[in-house]
């Protein structure tokens, strides 16, 4: 009895009272830095829509030209067509797919997906349309089906036909 009365008589002599404010103090500074510093990140983040230049005036956001985008993506894109690594064919079918999305974007097709975009592309203006419709199934295939190996020849089939829809939009100017 005489141990659980001096543990009792501890407890009550503890000034909890200034224990709560010095943890009310922390508290509250630890809260006004972090206060402070989301205000400087907003601050910092509305400065990103003013850019200057090196000599003060707003600097020029020009995007890349579409041509120039393909053919740089499409070196490496080649490189991995030329990989002894299946799964690296299937990277090349993916981002061939990609490009050419992206390449459709940038010369005004609407549409939320890829499969929206080739639905309005004219068949005059790119007479490859049905082979990039199965070059893009078979990128679907292989996106939801990443363990099935294809074979070299319907990969190369699938790239020649995105490279010739390339050339028929007048983005690409070589060859596999």
């Amino acid at each position: 009895m005489d141990l659980f009365s001096s543990f009792t008589d501890r407890i009550y002599a503890v000034d909890w009272r200034g224990i709560y404010n010095t943890v009310v103090i922390v508290v509250s500074i630890i809260d006004a830095v972090l206060v402070a510093l989301f205000l400087y990140v907003l601050r910092l983040f509305g400065k990103l829509d003013s850019v200057k230049s090196e000599n003060g005036t707003a600097a020029d956001v020009s995007p890349i030209p579409v041509e120039k985008e393909v053919s740089e993506n499409w070196e490496r894109i080649r490189e991995l067509i030329n990989s002894k690594n299946p799964s690296d064919w299937n990277m090349a079918i993916i981002q061939a797919d990609a490009l050419l999305d992206d390449a459709l974007v940038h010369l005004g097709y609407a549409g939320d997906t890829m499969g929206d975009r080739l639905k309005i592309v004219d068949p005059v203006q790119l007479p490859s349309v049905e082979r990039v419709w199965s070059a893009h199934r078979l990128r679907n295939t292989i996106v939801h089906d990443p363990m099935v190996e294809h074979t070299r020849e319907t990969v190369i089939n699938a790239l020649r036909a995105y490279q010739d829809a390339f050339r028929e939009l007048g983005v690409l100017k070589e060859e596999i």
